[in-house]
């Protein structure tokens, strides 16, 4: 039951406060891209 009113509340909340979506670059002082493990950037998007 508790789990269900705090989706409840989440969605309600939804309808009134959009998501922020916030982009954050990492790059070295030198203009060079920082490489993560898998060979890309860590250039990340994160949604809150």
């Amino acid at each position: 039951m508790e789990k269900k009113v705090r989706v409840a509340l989440d969605r309600t909340l939804d309808l009134f406060f959009s998501k922020d979506i916030v982009q954050f670059q990492t790059r070295r002082l030198d203009g060079g891209h920082t490489v993560g493990q898998t060979g890309g950037t860590t250039d990340q998007t994160v949604s809150s």
